[in-house]
Order: structure tokens, then sequence, then C-alpha cells
């Protein structure tokens, strides 16, 4: 008796949810969630900062996810690259554009930089708001010169970074997410897997398959929960803003905005133009990989619905996306490559050094390793390795960093943005088609069938 009307609530309650999933994954609804946040973070901080609880377990969920998806995707690709003879043009592509990258991600953001002049002629009243004390003829510090204990040297930035390569705990990676580790231990394990009869590796593989899935699952969810996240996470952002050093640095900001934007672009040509998809579709699958970017401010987080896009919606081949991509990411850091290069510009004008060809050139190249040196860095912690080329011109890092750390919660989501672009547009030069693929090896079956084949009498 009492069964139909919960029948009808239970098919009323369907009705009601049903178009939910949709409504949330609509750009539009994102972009309103988005445009709300910034609205309460300016008028009303008190209650973004209540609700910025949100945005950092959405954040957290998604780390959580990452660490499994780039051990199994890794190992996975590191074996089959390493079983396979035909796998060398892969390789050989691979260095070849990353190091591509990685110069023009250095040398566009600072030709632009030079063109705006951040950071020259700011006065001197600018300049002591900012918290920079220049004296014309020599930079002077304020150091306590009855310490006790002298300051140690530095330690050379590539030991410290070979040291950070290898784990003393093939798990200790995944509970610290620290995927530079995850990475090394991942490359190992596929090493490994080399070793040891094919049966057992066809177990290891479907483990790691379903790993990979499973948690590429868990992320499909989340995003139903990202607009709800976004409104957290812009609100607390423009909470935080210092309004009056963001006017103060408003030419940097923006210098570096445009610089970010042209490399944008470059990556976006690139992955658009290769491709022979539908183009809404790729317009789509991007600006849902950016949505999480900018939202996440993490380029891990955002690598699973980089891969998906690049393998499903651009449909490159799966494998070779799923070895590169992870590499790409990790190596590239392509985002703050040109971030330290509009920095050290910004740096070379406050501090008024002379900007001739010659230091130019040393700047580009200082900060394509400061940017490489960044490598299992996350967050701030990642903009101190700028102290390779500051320190190199006599500029003191601290007072820069200072202002990169203001501005930080401005230019980081874009920054993130450029790094996830950009790699993707490396891997869409570096991976081949689907179908491409597809065609060569029906080719070479076709070829080994004909040569096997007797010639009839």
């Amino acid at each position: 008796m009492n069964s139909e009307p919960l029948s009808s609530a239970k098919k009323k309650a369907t009705r009601f949810l049903q178009p939910l999933p949709q409504i949330v994954k609509n750009p539009l609804f994102i972009a309103f969630a988005a445009v709300l946040g910034f609205l309460v973070g300016s008028f009303q901080p008190e209650l973004a900062t209540r609700v910025s609880l949100m945005g950092s377990i959405y954040i957290d969920l998604l780390k959580m996810c990452v660490g499994p998806i780039v051990l199994s995707c890794v190992a996975l690709g590191i074996y089959d690259l390493l079983s396979q003879k035909s796998n060398e043009g892969l390789i050989f592509r691979l260095i070849v554009f990353l190091l591509l990258g990685i110069a023009i991600c250095a040398t566009i953001p600072t030709l632009v930089s030079i063109v705006f002049t951040p950071g020259k002629s700011m006065s001197e009243t600018t300049l002591s708001s900012l918290g920079i004390i220049v004296n014309t003829n020599v930079v002077d510090f304020s150091l306590n010169l009855n310490s006790p204990n002298p300051i140690p040297p530095p330690e050379p930035i590539f030991k410290i970074f070979l040291e950070q390569l290898i784990p003393d705990n093939a798990f200790a990676p995944l509970v610290s997410n620290d995927i530079l580790k995850v990475i090394v231990v991942a490359g190992i394990l596929g090493a490994g897997m080399t070793l040891i009869p094919r049966d057992r590796v066809l177990i290891l593989q479907d483990v790691l398959n379903a790993l990979r899935l499973s948690f590429n699952k868990i992320l499909f969810l989340l995003t139903y929960l990202l607009p709800f996240a976004l409104f957290s996470i812009v609100s607390d952002t423009v909470a935080t803003v210092d309004q009056a050093v963001f006017l103060s640095l408003l030419k940097f900001i923006l210098c570096t905005v445009i610089a970010f934007a042209l490399l944008a672009v470059i990556s976006v040509l690139l992955l658009i133009l290769k491709s022979e998809q539908d183009r809404r579709t790729l317009w789509t699958s991007l600006l849902d990989v950016s949505v999480v970017s900018l939202a996440t401010q993490s380029v891990m987080a955002a690598l699973p619905q980089s891969l998906s896009s690049l393998s499903d919606d651009f449909k490159l081949n799966a494998r070779e996306v799923n070895i590169a991509l992870p590499l790409v990411m990790t190596l590239g850091r392509f985002g703050n490559i040109a971030y330290f290069a509009v920095a050290s510009v910004l740096a070379v004008f406050i501090y008024d050094r002379t900007l001739n060809p010659s230091l130019v050139v040393t700047l580009i190249i200082l900060n394509m390793f400061a940017g490489i040196a960044t490598a299992g860095s996350v967050g701030i912690a990642s903009l101190t390795m700028l102290s390779i080329t500051l320190d190199t011109l006599q500029i003191p890092t601290e007072a820069i960093l200072a202002l990169l750390i203001v501005v930080d919660p401005i230019i980081a989501p874009i920054r993130v943005l450029v790094s996830v672009l950009f790699s993707m547009g490396v891997v869409g030069r570096v991976a081949a088609p689907e179908a491409h693929v597809i065609t060569l090896l029906r080719t070479a079956v076709l070829h080994k069938h004909r040569s096997t084949q007797k010639p009839a009498p």
C-alpha cells in the first residue's frame, strides 16, 4: 500500500536530480561560481575565510589521486618503452621537444619583459613601500656581526636536486605525495618489470591498470564538486591579496600575464592544429583542463585530466601520452621558467643593471636551469630556485622573493595553467595520433604476412 507513494517520490527525486550533473559541469555554472567567489572575497573576506576549508579538502582529494595514477602510468610506460625496440624515435622526439620548449619558455618572457620594462624607474617611495632599499652604488645588507655562529655556505643546487631523487622507502613518496620521487620509483619499477617472466608481468600490469582506472573514476566523480571548490578557492585567494602591493606591482603582473598568454596561445595552437578531431570538442576539453589547473593550482593535480584530454579527446596514442606527459610535466616546469624570466628582468631594472645582449643570454640560460631545478618543489618553495639566477648577478634574492611571495596568490594559478598547457603542447608534438599508429601497425602486420607467404607454384 505504501510502496506506490515511495515509488512516486523516488521518481520525482530522480527527475529533479538527473539534470544536476550537466548543470554543475556546465562552463557557465563554473564561471558563475568563480565570479561569485571573487565578489565574496572582495566584499565579505570573513565569509571567504570560513568557506576556505571546502577548497582545501577538494585539493587534498585531487592530490591523493595523483600519486597512484603517476605510479601506474610511468611504470607501465617505462616497461613498454624498454621492452620494445621501436621506441627510439619517441625518446628522441621527447628529448628534442622538451629542450626546445624549455628554451622557448625562457626566451619569450625575457623579451616581453625587456619591452615592458617592469620595475624600471620605480621611485624610492614605491620601493620603500615594497620593502626594498637600493643603494645606487652598492647593495647593502644589515647583518648581525655579533652572531656566534657564522652562516654556512649554501650547498650546490645540483647536489640538493640529486639527493631528492632517490627515496629510502619505495612507498614513502606516495605517503608524502612527492611526485618527483614517485616518478623515480615508477621508472625503477618499470625497468624491473623487464627482468621478470612475461606471465608475472601480465599480473602486475593488470594490477597497475586497475589502480589507474579506479583513481580515474574517483577523479571523474570529483569533477561534480569543482564549482563549489572553485568558489571557495577564489574567494579565499581574493580575500588574502594585499591591494596596495598589487597596485605597486601592477606593471610586473601585467607583463607576467602577457608572457604567460603568449605561451598559452602557442601551446593551444600546437594542439589544435595537429588534431583532426572536432574543434568544439577540443576547446571544451582544454577548458576542462584549464579550470582544474586554475582551481587546484597544482600541475600534478591536473595531470589525470590532461592525460584523458590528450588520449580521449585529441586522440593521441595513449601509450605514448602516458609515458611522455608525466615526465614532461615533472622536468619541464615551463610556468616556473617563464615566471623566473620575468622576475629576473624585474630585478635587473630595480637594481639598475645594464641590460646588454650578453646579460640577456645569461638570464635566459640561468632561468632555464633555475626552472628545471624546481622539479620536486611545490608552491612558494619553488620560487627560492630563482636564487640560481639572482646570486649569479649579485642581486639580493630575499628582496625579490618577498615581492614574488606577496603577488603569488595572483600569479600561481596562471603559472600552473601555463605549465599544464605547454606540457600538453609539447606532448602533442611528441605523441603520434592514434589513427596514425593504427595505420602503421596494420601496415607492419600486412608486410609480415606477405613476407611469410610462400610463392605460388
